[in-house]
């Protein structure tokens, strides 16, 4: 929520800021959610395109274009969306 001159001129519950999904109740459900997603799509179209090379190469193709979790060393580590998100990574490491 923004004033200017004692008004309100915002009132959001999220906002992005730096690609990173920040709520006003400080939980980071919707920016875990929002990475994972974004993830699962970076790892489909990469094995899409480039399904038919050998295993080495898709491994280090999904590594360095999948993995973009900038911000994410902000996140409630309690915060159990986080698992999904590990598994995932698991997967490929």
């Amino acid at each position: 929520m923004f004033y200017i001159g004692g008004m309100c001129k915002e009132n959001v519950d999220k906002w992005l800021h730096l690609g990173r999904v920040i709520s006003n109740d400080g939980d980071d459900m919707r920016d875990i959610v929002q990475r994972r997603c974004k993830f699962m799509g970076q790892f489909n179209s990469v094995l899409c395109w480039f399904g038919k090379l050998d295993s080495t190469s898709k491994i280090r193709l999904l590594k360095s274009y999948c993995f973009d979790f900038y911000g994410c060393e902000l996140w409630d580590l309690a915060n159990v969306d986080i698992q999904y998100v590990y598994i995932l990574a698991l997967c490929i490491t």
